[in-house]
């Protein structure tokens, strides 16, 4: 007896096993179906560890409303064009340089620490406006993202409105 495998599109698999059927007794023919792969394993999120670390460095005080700001536009998306109207806005660049010191206590060894909370992306207006530079925006990366979520979870960035006293 030879085992014999045949690959078959679903649409022309019942012709093929009628026509088998004629030659082949029932008992001895089997059908097996593509099993799809696994999906790949989601990748590992940031170690709580650091994150704690990094919101540690940088969380703002109270009194420190700048950097509130500044921690808010670096972990939310921030576009400096659209925020500045088209004006540079030299009070957020000195928060963020803020923020950056304030990670070279966890990231000592980086030239630019603040690039593992959010990518910096510069754009420009399209060829056909000039092209010329309009500004920066930052993208938050999976870092970024959890260090976000911890510290609006404590209250330190994001602050939820007050009730209103009526």
């Amino acid at each position: 007896m030879k085992l014999i495998q045949i690959t078959a599109p679903d649409p022309a698999a019942a012709s093929v096993l009628a026509a088998i059927a004629a030659i082949v007794p029932a008992e001895n023919v089997r059908v097996y179906s593509e099993v799809p792969p696994a999906p790949p394993a989601p990748p590992p999120g940031p170690d709580s560890k650091l994150v704690a670390a990094i919101a540690d460095a940088v969380r703002p005080g109270p009194s420190h409303a700048m950097r509130r700001k500044a921690l808010e536009a670096a972990l939310g998306g921030y576009d400096s064009y659209w925020a500045g109207h088209g004006e540079a806005d030299p009070a957020m660049r000195n928060a963020l340089g803020w923020v950056s010191k304030a990670l070279k206590a966890v990231f000592p060894n980086d030239a630019s620490p603040i690039s593992r909370l959010a990518q910096r992306r510069k754009h420009y207006a399209a060829k056909a406006m000039g092209g010329g530079y309009l500004g920066v925006r930052y993208e938050t990366t999976a870092l970024g993202v959890a260090v976000r979520d911890r510290l609006t979870a404590e209250g330190a960035i994001f602050p939820k409105a007050k009730p209103a006293v009526t």
